[in-house]
Parts: structure tokens; C-alpha cells; sequence
């Protein structure tokens, strides 16, 4: 039963005040860009395609960029004004922002450019709602009905989007805008110590802690009393005890081998900062993982992601006897009494490290760093002591990113929840 003040309709249980319209009735220009790739010059006029749309900002920096010249080529439909709305149509789909501002740009066919009527509705409070659960779902249903992956113009058209009064959609976007603004800052603080901790990395790690005399090795100039040693020497010399990937071969498991609990099953997308989000986890039986006889990772082991997302490192933490891991990580397994663990995870984060891997799939034409490969790298490894030192400094700085991660996770949650009620009409502004 609806309740008083409220009507079903097809996008859900709405204010009775508000009307649900095609999108076509209140953005009667609806259109994509350019279908040919012109020539890119260094400095220019933005090209913008799906992956320059980001946190529903538009990324004009890094967009490539094309000529006046062939910018004024272009037809009317390939040039955004300032209040279009972007949405990303072809490949990935779903990615909304809107033109805040009066620079000339351009746009792939891989966008679509929603300009509103500009009289009785809120740019903002329309992209909000191109980002809701609902909305992406909408536009989804009708991209599966398609043999390829895009999004027709006649499809967009004809998605549904909810219209309160005015004044109401202005409120309601000024609400989530705040929030918007809230995150933002928090992700500008947690930028900026990123900055911070690369730069204190890379000077311990050519510095040290209180030294002054230094000598050449194969990364650079370090303190006399360090080392530069290859991984296969490392291992040998036992400060690694073991080096294993998640290539398990005929015993890679099936699909239909994933349980509810069990023994997780970790893989590269589930390294977030520096911990492991088991809420992201696949689960064997505890049987089925006891068959395993690589990839077996275990408490304080050191997880590198080297297959297809390369380079998130973390240290694994974990109350079980062994984690199974997938052929995407690789861990790293030290002698605590010659190697810091914590020193390791940071080290494998350093421009020291990803210097070398980058070489070397410079060199490939796939995006991974197989365990061979590893086996070739250097380390800088500094006295255990010092270690200790560098590794406490890390963790403080860590500690800092991880406060600042968690305060942006809490009001992203707290925006979510807000955000299917103000755009549901299940709070009235």
C-alpha cells in the first residue's frame, strides 16, 4: 500500500507532486560527437571521451587535445556549452557529469550530450540523478537489449527521470552538492598526504636515517652500510623464506567451487590502501583449499598484485591459518629477524621498484610482471634496525592516510543513503 502523499509509478513509489517524463521532454538536443579521430596536437582544445569523465568531474588536463582549426570542422553536436550534461554510452557505460564550464571543448561518439530546456529544470539535480542505482540500472536494461556494448540515442531519449517542482529540485541538488563538496576536500586532504608520503619514501629510501657517506649501487646513490641485492639472491640468502604467485594451474578453481565461508580467495582488486576488503573475497571449503600447493599466503605475508592491475602491495592480515590466493598476486614471505615486512610493502610501493617492473613490461606486450621477472629485481636493503625506523615513520604517515580514508568512506555512505531519499521523495526539502 502507497502511503498518503505518495503514487506509484514506473521508476517507484514517488511525491504525488512529481511527474516522471521521458528525458527526451525536458532535453529536446540530445546528440553524440565526433565519429573520426582528428589530429592531436601538445596544446589545444580538449577532446573529451568516457575515461576523461571521472567522480563526475570532467577531466580537461589530461584529455588529449585537437586544433582550432579542427575544432571549428567539427559539427554543432560535437561542441558542449557550458550546462550540458554528459553521459557515457559506449564501452563504459554510465559515467554522468555536466559542463560547469565556458572553455571550448569536444567530444567523442562515446558521449552523449544532454542539454535541458534550461527553463523549469536543475542541471544539477538531474545529474544527481543520472547517478542513482535506479537511473544506471534503467540505462543498462536498455544496453543489454543491444547485440554491442553502447547505448542508442533513441534509448537514452526515452529514459524516465522524475520532475519535482523547481524549487524542490534545486534544494535537493544544493543538499547533495554540499555533501559532494564534503567528499571532495577529504579526497583533496588524502591526495595531498599520498604526495606527502611518496616524497618521504623516495628520501628514506636514497637518504636514510642520519647518514653521510654514500656510495653508488645499481638504483642510485644509497648510504655505505646498505645493500642492493636481487630478488632470486634474497630469496636464496633465506631473507625471503618463500615467493609464490596464485598460478595454480589444472587446480585453478571452478566456479562452481565457491562456497558462502570458507577459505577466501583473494585477488588484486580486493588490495584497498593498505589492507585486504575480504567483504570483496570468493570462499573455497576448507577441503577444497587444502589442495593447493602454490599461492598458499599466510599472517604478515606481503601481497603484490602483478597480473593485469599491477602494482598494489599491501601486508596480509589475517586470523586463519593460509589464504589462497589467485594467478593476479604474489606474495612475499620474509625472515622477520633480517627482513621487516613492514619495509617491504613500502619498498615494493617505491619508484625504485616500479621503475624496474615498468622496463620490463615496457618490453611485453601483456600487463603483468611474471614471478620470473620479479626474480630480477633489485632491493635496497638497509640494516634491520634501520628498517624498523623507516618502517615506524611509514606507519605513521599510514596511520594519518588511513583516518582521513575512513572519514571519506563514513560521509560517502552517509551521501548514499541520503541520496535514494532526497531522489525518491522519502525526504521532503
Amino acid at each position: 500500500m502507497v502511503a498518503r502523499g505518495y503514487k506509484d509509478t514506473e521508476i517507484g513509489v514517488i511525491p504525488i507532486e512529481w511527474d516522471v517524463v521521458q528525458l527526451t521532454k525536458i532535453a529536446p538536443h540530445i546528440s553524440y560527437g565526433l565519429t573520426v579521430r582528428p589530429k592531436y596536437i601538445k596544446e589545444g582544445i580538449p577532446l573529451i571521451s568516457a575515461k576523461e569523465i571521472k567522480g563526475g568531474l570532467i577531466d580537461y588536463n589530461n584529455a588529449p587535445k585537437i586544433s582550432n582549426e579542427d575544432f571549428n570542422k567539427l559539427s554543432n553536436k560535437a561542441k558542449p556549452i557550458k550546462g550540458d550534461i554528459f553521459l557515457s554510452k559506449t564501452g563504459t557505460i554510465g559515467r554522468v557529469a555536466y559542463v560547469q564550464s565556458e572553455k571550448l571543448i569536444a567530444i567523442t561518439q562515446n558521449i552523449a550530450i544532454i542539454r535541458l530546456d534550461g527553463k523549469i529544470n536543475s542541471q544539477k539535480f538531474i545529474v544527481h540523478y543520472m547517478k542513482t542505482d535506479m537511473f544506471q540500472k534503467m540505462a543498462m536494461k536498455k544496453v543489454n537489449q543491444s547485440t554491442i556494448m553502447d547505448l542508442q540515442l533513441q534509448d537514452i531519449r526515452k529514459l524516465l527521470v522524475p520532475l519535482p517542482p523547481l524549487i524542490e529540485q534545486e534544494k535537493i541538488a544544493d543538499i547533495l552538492s554540499t555533501a559532494d563538496n564534503k567528499i571532495d576536500a577529504i579526497a583533496i586532504q588524502i591526495k595531498k598526504a599520498e604526495t606527502l608520503k611518496k616524497g618521504l619514501l623516495q628520501k628514506l629510501l636514497s637518504e636514510g636515517i642520519g647518514h653521510n657517506k654514500f656510495k653508488d649501487s645499481e638504483l642510485g646513490k644509497i648510504p655505505a652500510s646498505w645493500e642492493v641485492i636481487r630478488l632470486d639472491k634474497l630469496i636464496e640468502t633465506k631473507y625471503i623464506t618463500s615467493h609464490l604467485d596464485g598460478n595454480h594451474g589444472g587446480l585453478y578453481p571452478k566456479q562452481s567451487e565457491f562456497v558462502e565461508s570458507g577459505t577466501p580467495y583473494l585477488s588484486a582488486n580486493m588490495i584497498k590502501g593498505n589492507h585486504i576488503d575480504f567483504s570483496l573475497a570468493k570462499f573455497l571449503t576448507k577441503e577444497r583449499a587444502s589442495k593447493f600447493r602454490k599461492g598458499v599466503a599466510k599472517d604478515k605475508d606481503v601481497l603484490f598484485a602483478h597480473n593485469a592491475t599491477v602494482g598494489p602491495v599491501t601486508l596480509l592480515k589475517t586470523n586463519l591459518d593460509y589464504v589462497i590466493l589467485s594467478t593476479t598476486l604474489t606474495y612475499y614471505r620474509c625472515d622477520l629477524e633480517k627482513l621487516n615486512n613492514y619495509y617491504l610493502m613500502n619498498y615494493i610501493k617505491s619508484i625504485y621498484f616500479i621503475n624496474q617492473y615498468e622496463k620490463f613490461m615496457k618490453q611485453s606486450t601483456r600487463n603483468q610482471i611474471p614471478i620470473t621477472q620479479q626474480r630480477q629485481l633489485y632491493f635496497i636493503i638497509p640494516p634491520l634496525e634501520e628498517q624498523k625506523q623507516i618502517a615506524d615513520i611509514l606507519s605513521t604517515a599510514d596511520e594519518k592516510l588511513e583516518v582521513l580514508r575512513a572519514k571519506k568512506e563514513k560521509y560517502e555512505t552517509l551521501k548514499k543513503g541520503l541520496f535514494q531519499k532526497l531522489l525518491s521523495g522519502e525526504i521532503r526539502v
